[in-house]
Formats: structure tokens, sequence, C-alpha cells
């Protein structure tokens, strides 16, 4: 009995593992009908990695793609949820294009962030003049953006920001580099 729950696990996570669609970093806009590579077939500073700088498209097989398009200097407010008031913060501007055939759900996209030298995952924060995170679907051939903010522990945090975006859980995430 133990073997064949073992086998069944092993073989569930095999095919879990591989339903995953491979998401490739773009220095271009996706374009409507699918994957945008840039000139000459060059990616991201490592094509395997899915790690590029803010500005820059990571984009899926199926032509879903999906960018930090800025980043912009905040502060926690007194009424916020998540951080200390009067904290620095950044807030994300994260933007999803559905390239592909079909609605996706918006849902399940998650944005997250890491601050400084140490790499330490920043506090989501909830304030007004940020938005809750996306919802609903979007049609295919539509961009949607939407701001988040992470709290960072002091103002030279910000100078390293690494906000990582996975948008569906068959998708695989998509690391964006930059500093304010």
């Amino acid at each position: 009995m133990r073997k064949t729950f073992t086998i069944v696990a092993l073989l569930a996570g095999l095919a879990l593992s591989g339903c995953a669609a491979q998401t490739g970093v773009s220095t271009k806009p996706p374009t409507q009908s699918g994957t945008a590579k840039a000139a000459g077939g060059e990616t991201g500073d490592d094509a395997g990695s899915n790690v590029t700088q803010v500005g820059q498209w990571a984009t899926a097989d199926d032509g879903v793609a999906f960018r930090v398009s800025k980043l912009k200097r905040g502060r926690v407010s007194d009424i916020a949820s998540g951080g200390h008031p009067g904290d620095p913060a950044v807030v994300v501007t994260a933007q999803v294009r559905n390239g592909g055939k079909h609605r996706i759900d918006l849902t399940l996209v998650d944005v997250t962030a890491r601050l400084g030298k140490s790499g330490d995952e920043a506090e989501r924060v909830f304030q007004d003049g940020v938005d809750e995170g996306l919802t609903g679907t979007l049609a295919p051939g539509r961009t949607v953006s939407d701001r988040y903010m992470f709290a960072a522990s002091k103002a030279s945090d910000l100078k390293q920001v690494s906000v990582e975006i996975a948008p569906g859980i068959e998708y695989d995430s998509a690391t964006f580099e930059g500093g304010l």
C-alpha cells in the first residue's frame, strides 16, 4: 500500500510540474499573436532564469505577458494595513497583457517583492491610493495595470528592488529588478 501511494504521489508531482507554461523574458512588448523575442533572439541577462529589468516584458508560450512597468517611492500611512506608519515603501505598477486566445483569471496573479542587499521579502501594504490586486478576467488582446505597495525597513533598501510576478499557477514566474 505504501509503495502504491508513493508511486501515485510521484506521478502526480511529475504531471503537475509538466503543466507550467514556460515564460521567456523579452526586451520588446508582446505581440497580439504570441511570444515576442528581441531582435536576434536575445533575451534577458540569463534566459533560463526569467530575470530582467523593470520595464521589460516576460512572455509565456501562450502569449500572456507581464511586467513591472514602474517603481515609485511611497510612505506607509498611519491608517495602512501592513508596514509601520511613516516607513518608506515602494509602489510597484504591474501590467498583464493577454496575447492569448482565451480569457485569463487575474485573481491568480501573485506579486511579491524583495528589498535591499539582503533580499528580504517585503511586507505588502494596503492603504488608500494603492490598488488591492487584480480581479476578474482579462479578454484576449487586453492589458490591465495595478499598483502594489511594499514596506521597507529603511530607505536604503529601496536602492535594490526585486519584484516577482507569477501570472497564475500554470505559469512560471519572472523577476524584475530595479531601484529607486
